[in-house]
């Protein structure tokens, strides 16, 4: 039987985290790829960037996880909104493209190019911190 308190401290160092991208099979490979690492709960995925925002509240990530280049309001409008709105909730921007990096680093926590690869999302994991768990 688990100790209560242990799995309160679990949950603890958990990382919140919403994945956004117009592309389906981007999505769930980061899925796939978070749901390997015990640190991390998904609360949401998103194929458009404004219904992701408009479920942050429910939400309550620690993170969001985004891609920049998508229709409507892209990756970098979207950071800006969430800066504003929630300045507490990390950016990381996963891209295909390395031209964002200048945009990128002034605006989100950390950027992945795409494809990811596992070791790299954990570095980014590693410089995010701890969550406020994933009750």
């Amino acid at each position: 039987m688990k100790n209560r308190e242990s799995e309160v401290e679990v949950n603890e160092k958990m990382l919140r985290v919403v994945l956004v991208d117009d592309e389906p099979y981007a999505l769930k490979i980061m899925e796939l790829i978070l749901s390997e690492l015990p640190n991390v709960c998904i609360a949401g995925m998103y194929t458009a960037g404004e219904k992701a925002l408009a479920a942050v509240e429910e939400d309550r990530p620690d993170a969001v996880f985004m891609d920049i280049e998508m229709p409507g309001k892209n990756g970098l409008e979207l950071a800006k909104v969430l800066s504003g709105t929630h300045p507490e909730i990390k950016v990381v921007f996963v891209t295909a493209y390395n031209k964002y990096a200048g945009a990128i680093s002034a605006i989100g926590a950390d950027y992945l190019l795409k494809p990811v690869r596992k070791e790299r999302l954990e570095k980014a994991l590693d410089r995010l911190g701890k969550g406020r768990g994933c009750s």
